[in-house]
This record gives structure tokens, sequence and C-alpha cells, in this order.
């Protein structure tokens, strides 16, 4: 009686087991499984359409953080970058491809859903860009380069500047934008535009040879006939943004040998009593 009794409840036992398991394939067909999330967002035991509901309302506090050079931060936000999700076709084969003949063991799978499925409407995305105080007031980036204050010669150090390279910057906020990101550094994502390089050491060498003609005063005797070059000359005729200029002095030299040079030119001779 009592093995009976035993036999009937294992029978109704396994019965109800493979009951509930196929109920389980059942459910699963059409939710997700235990442990299932999609951008970090946990998604256990909803449908497609619940899981789309839940990304839609997230995204409307979504907000991407903007790392500006010189420690700077702003945000844009999805709704400022009119950013929409079109994913349904992912969720789907998600749930297509998961294995319901397994449902009953949790499973820890996070979906990246690709950038492919946000869509980003570009009037508001260029309304929420310009609005950003990184695209105002921009400094231009300025190399090392050579200045005097009259008296001396120094060389500057580079100015890295502020300006964005503004096609770039926008495909790196819409890419982090599409991606959930939660920040983007834009120096490190190469937006800002650089000086042109220039030799530190040789601009200092540069500048030292500059100083040195402080003092310089050079005097070509023509006869009855003096030029003179000293600092002052150098520095109105030869010196071009903190460099001698070869190419001025060459015409300057020019200039000087047209101006004495007496070969195959009409000259005037008078005699000891003064006639022509």
């Amino acid at each position: 009686m009592i093995k009976k009794i035993i036999y009937t409840l294992l029978s109704i036992i396994a019965t109800l087991s493979c009951f509930l398991y196929f109920i389980g394939i059942c459910f699963f067909q059409t939710h997700f499984k235990m442990g299932t999330s999609f951008n970090g967002l946990k998604c256990s035991f909803k449908t497609v359409e619940e899981v789309e509901s839940l990304l839609k309302r997230e995204m409307e506090g979504y907000a991407l953080a903007l790392e500006t050079r010189n420690g700077g931060v702003e945000e844009i936000t999805a709704e400022e970058a009119g950013l929409t999700f079109l994913g349904q076709r992912e969720l789907l084969d998600a749930l297509k491809n998961q294995n319901v003949y397994t449902w009953f063991l949790p499973i820890q799978e996070d979906h990246q859903i690709p950038a492919k499925c946000y869509e980003i409407d570009e009037t508001r995305f260029e309304e929420g860009i310009a609005d950003l105080q990184c695209m105002q007031n921009m400094v231009a980036p300025d190399s090392n380069r050579i200045e005097t204050n009259g008296q001396t010669f120094q060389v500057l150090n580079e100015i890295k500047g502020t300006t964005l390279d503004i096609e770039k910057t926008k495909e790196v906020i819409k890419t982090a934008l599409k991606e959930w990101r939660f920040s983007v550094n834009l120096e490190e994502s190469g937006c800002y535009i650089g000086a042109e390089y220039t030799d530190k050491k040789m601009l200092e060498k540069q500048a030292a040879t500059l100083n040195q003609m402080q003092d310089t005063i050079l005097t070509y005797d023509f006869g009855d006939k003096k030029e003179t070059v000293d600092k002052d000359l150098i520095y109105s005729e030869f010196v071009d943004d903190g460099q001698i200029n070869r190419n001025k002095v060459i015409d300057w030299v020019s200039e000087l040998s047209d101006k004495y040079d007496t070969v195959g030119k009409e000259r005037k001779f008078v005699t000891y009593d003064e006639r022509i």
C-alpha cells in the first residue's frame, strides 16, 4: 500500500515536472530567460515589447558626458540629440537565439545593442551641438614661436588652443550616443586641431643668434657713401616671424647691388677744370 502511494506521488511529481518544463519552454519562446540584460538593464522574464519599452524609457533620461580640454565637462542628452531606438529586430533575434530547453538554468548575458539600432535626428542634433560651450569662442592653436619685446628674442611655448575639428567631433559624439557610453573624451578621441609642429630646440638656437645681433653693426663703404646694417635694419627688413628670412636678405643685397654697381651703366666724369 505504501509503495503504491509512493509510486503514485512520484508519478504525479514527474507528470507535474514535465508539465512545468513544457510550460517553461512555451513561456520562454516569448520571454527572455532569467539573467538576460540589454545595455546593462535587467530584462529577465520580459517580452520583446516590454524590453523595447524599458529601453525607450531609459533613453529619455540618458545623457552623454563630454570631457573637453582643460578639464571641462559638458553633456548632451538623448532628447537634445534626437536619439531614437529602432532595434526591435535585434531584440527578436536575441529571443530567437536563446536556448529555451534550458530555461530553468539562469544565465548571465548582457546584450550590447549595436549602434545601427539607433537613429539621430540631424536637425535636433545640430541644434544640440551648437549650444555646447566647447563649440563657442574656440581659441586657435599656435606652435612654438619666436617673439620679441623690442629688446630681446625669446621662444614662446606652443598654445594648444580649443579649436575643434567640427565634423570629427560630431561623428565621435554620434557614435558614443549610439553606443550608450557614459562619457567620451574629445581630446583622447583626436577632436582638437593641433598647431603646426616646430622644433623648439631649433627655435632656441635661432633666438640666441638673433639676440647676439643686438650689438651688430656692419658698415659697407662705397667710396664717398656708406651703408650701415644695424639691429634696427635687421629686425625691420630681414626678420620674419622671429627668423632671418633668407629671401629678404637676398632682395636687400640685390637692391644694394643695383644702387652701387656701375658695370654697363653710363657714368659722368668731370675733368680737373670741371669740364664734362
